[in-house]
């Protein structure tokens, strides 16, 4: 998918590697602040995170 396709362009995973990260974090680290408010209303529901608001990646196997 899409979405995928840009997470691993933008390097999302690698991001979160150190700990969570909030969605402006995020943005502001691959400098797509902008771009991600310009989308938001067209953007795919994304699962909710933790309580905290802050993304993280999954636990693995």
């Amino acid at each position: 998918s899409q979405v995928i396709y840009v997470a691993a362009r933008l390097g999302i995973a690698e991001l979160l590697q150190d700990g969570a990260k909030s969605g402006n974090e995020l943005a502001r680290a691959t400098g797509t602040l902008n771009a991600l408010r310009r989308g938001e209303p067209t953007a795919p529901p994304v699962p909710p995170g933790p309580a905290s608001g802050r993304a993280a990646p999954a636990p693995g196997p």
